[in-house]
């Protein structure tokens, strides 16, 4: 008698399928297309009949889970902290000792006690001092100094404080005003790498002598 013939590997005799996984992404950065994730290694798995192939669906889809996840992550947001330079100094302060205008009290009060003693004006200048009305928590306002005409809609600014304890240069301020004379803008925001969303209003420009 003749023993009888093993019995096929159900596993080892189940063709294998390939399966390629492809996955490629783009995101924005500011507008500006910006590839997240392109591509994948092809994969091999058994024929979906078999345990194995299972086990090794189970063990992929966390992976791609991960993947998809990465590349519709935004932007991350950066502490403070890796900005600027540290100061003791509010805006109030660093204001004076840059644009040279000396007036006293807080951000907002800026306004009025210039004048008389100052030009005012609703078109930016170099040197020339933005003051921010109170707004919310920022119910001192806020002073920053004119670095550079950009075009009529947009200028930079040195300030303190925008970003807590902290001295910021040639930082990008948009007037969104809708007459164009700086009462409404947006300010730069650096841990974000944007343009803030944020409305501010503002009272116009303190030109120095």
């Amino acid at each position: 008698m003749t023993d009888a013939p093993a019995r096929p590997d159900p596993i080892l005799r189940t063709p294998r399928k390939h399966y390629v996984l492809r996955l490629n992404f783009t995101d924005t950065d500011h507008g500006q297309p910006r590839r997240r994730f392109a591509g994948a290694d092809a994969i091999t798995v058994p024929d979906r009949e078999t345990s194995a192939y299972q086990n090794t669906v189970c063990r992929a889809w966390p992976l791609a889970l991960c993947v998809l996840l990465a590349a519709c992550a935004g932007p991350r947001m950066e502490p403070p902290s890796h900005f600027g330079s540290p100061t003791p100094l509010t805006c109030v302060p660093y204001a004076r000792a840059v644009s040279g205008i000396q007036l006293d009290g807080n951000a907002w009060e800026w306004w009025d006690e210039a004048a008389g003693l100052y030009p005012r004006s609703s078109t930016p200048l170099p040197g020339a001092v933005l003051v921010f009305a109170p707004r919310g928590t920022m119910t001192d306002g806020h002073l920053a100094v004119v670095t550079q005409i950009e075009n009529r809609r947009e200028i930079m600014v040195t300030q303190s404080n925008w970003l807590p304890h902290r001295i910021e240069h040639d930082q990008p301020i948009l007037d969104v005003s809708p007459g164009n004379n700086w009462t409404e803008v947006r300010v730069w925001y650096e841990p974000a790498h944007a343009m803030g969303r944020t409305l501010y209003p503002a009272y116009g420009f303190i030109l120095p002598r």
